[in-house]
């Protein structure tokens, strides 16, 4: 009849075959890191990749202080910016957070969305106000001022052995007036006028009745 046709539309298909890489690597904030903390790591891809951890979670090899450890990946998949997590332990120590090398997949895959692998190489990683502080740090009381009082008061010294400390949140709380007989007391600490100083000075004042008076800390403090 003569009728001219409509043009189809076009579907089209978009291919793919470019690996995502890692584009940058960011760090947590520079400071002190003690036991049980956990650091973040920033892992940042050239466009949103999908995890598989069904067969292993993967990680990253980084140099926390003077060891050499493993942050484990922690959450980002389908995003392009992915947090690997590392828990501080109690032997960590020294100073400066690294990384050099690849992503470890440890049996996981990292894949973009058409199912590209991703490149493992990263540009490394340098952040070297992380201070890795896992020791606890060792705490002894001195012999009190006299042994032999019919009032007070009497003072003892806190003194903490740790080459990283920084400060204490020592309190009256945190510690236990031991009595014997009818002796008592109250304990009251000093600060020194320095914060940094390692020691804090205890005191037990209002001494009164017959016995004996020690001090101790709780456990924790």
């Amino acid at each position: 009849a003569g009728n001219t046709s409509v043009a189809s539309a076009v579907f089209s298909v978009r291919i793919d075959t470019t690996d995502p890489v890692v584009a940058s690597l960011g760090g947590p904030p520079a400071g002190g890191y003690g036991n049980g903390r956990y650091l973040d790591i920033a892992v940042t891809f050239s466009e949103p990749v999908l995890v598989d951890t069904t067969s292993g979670v993967p990680g990253l090899e980084i140099m926390a202080g003077a060891k050499s450890r493993v942050a484990l990946y922690q959450s980002g998949s389908g995003g392009a910016t992915w947090v690997f997590r590392y828990i501080i332990q109690s032997d960590d120590t020294g100073m400066g957070l690294a990384s050099t090398q690849p992503i470890r997949l440890n049996g996981g895959t990292i894949k973009d969305v058409a199912g590209n692998n991703a490149v493992l190489v990263t540009p490394g990683l340098n952040v070297p106000g992380i201070l890795f502080d896992g020791l606890p740090p060792e705490i002894t009381i001195s012999e009190p001022s006299t042994a032999l009082t019919r009032h007070g008061p009497v003072t003892y010294r806190v003194s903490y052995r740790d080459p990283n400390f920084y400060s204490t949140t020592l309190t009256e709380s945190d510690l236990v007036l031991n009595q014997t007989g009818t002796a008592t007391g109250t304990v009251d600490i000093v600060n020194p006028l320095d914060p940094l100083d390692n020691f804090r000075t205890v005191v037990i004042n209002n001494i009164s009745g017959d016995g004996t008076l020690s001090l101790s800390i709780k456990s924790g403090s």
